[in-house]
């Protein structure tokens, strides 16, 4: 009795439990028309896709075949007036920034070669090239060498002119040297890299061969003047500064101002 009872309420919980998510999952007829709602909706979307599409295909194809008619120009190609226009602007960008009235290096004098070479038994390698900047080649020297001057003239190792001596930058005891050509293409035509080493003849007399003595420098009266715009001013307006001067006339002041306080 027990059992047929249980079996009863079993199968009413069952049939009650599938007629409750009958009533909650909706029938296969709602499916179908959500179903067909949805595909209308996505094929309405990608019509209109296609048409949009189709409408900036034919305005973007109008558009390049009346270009061509006046200028002769496919919508790829690119309007050489445009190409003068960025030439021009990076070749504003890749000029070196000067203050007004400063003089770029194309704007020098131009070097004369001497023509003149030297015994290879007499070069010493002074150092090799480091870099090449334009027409300017930097050579980083040996140490213990001593230092050579302004306008000294270098070498190639078969003995072949360089030119002189530009700039001399960095220590003394290991000093860099910028030789300046008139222009990049004659470094290329002299065959000169980086690495390619760079020698002087010690013989040589002055003015082709001149060295710093560290001495002199010491006595040298340098300049804190300053000229329009910032640039160094014409040798014949340096003021030039006196330490030894000021350092007395400093003195002066003080002995003054205690004796004062006395």
């Amino acid at each position: 009795m027990s059992l047929r009872i249980i079996a009863e309420y079993s199968s009413d919980s069952d049939s009650d439990t599938e007629s409750n998510n009958q009533q909650l999952l909706p029938n296969r007829a709602d499916l179908i028309v959500i179903e067909k709602l949805v595909k209308n909706l996505i094929d309405n979307v990608v019509r209109k896709l296609h048409r949009q599409d189709n409408r900036l295909r034919s305005k973007t194809i109008d558009e390049s075949e009346a270009d061509s008619d006046e200028s002769d120009l496919s919508p790829w190609t690119v309007d050489s007036d445009d190409d003068d226009q960025d030439d021009e602007m990076d070749n504003e960008w890749n000029k070196p920034c000067r203050t007004k009235g400063e003089l770029d290096y194309s704007e020098l004098p131009k070097i004369e070669k001497l023509n003149i070479s030297s015994p290879i038994e007499q070069l010493t390698q002074l150092g090799n090239v480091t870099s090449i900047i334009d027409q300017l080649i930097i050579i980083k020297s040996f140490t213990n060498l001593p230092a050579l001057d302004l306008d000294t003239i270098v070498f190639l190792k078969n003995g072949l002119e360089i030119g002189p001596i530009f700039d001399v930058i960095g220590p003394v005891k290991q000093p860099s040297y910028v030789i300046r050509f008139n222009s990049a293409i004659e470094i290329k035509n002299s065959k000169i890299s980086v690495d390619t080493p760079v020698y002087y003849n010690a013989n040589f007399p002055e003015p082709y061969t001149k060295y710093i003595f560290v001495n002199d420098l010491y006595q040298e009266r340098g300049s804190d003047a300053s000229w329009k715009h910032n640039n160094e001013p014409p040798v014949e307006f340096l003021d030039y500064s006196d330490d030894e001067t000021e350092r007395i006339e400093k003195w002066k002041q003080k002995a003054k101002s205690r004796h004062k306080k006395a």
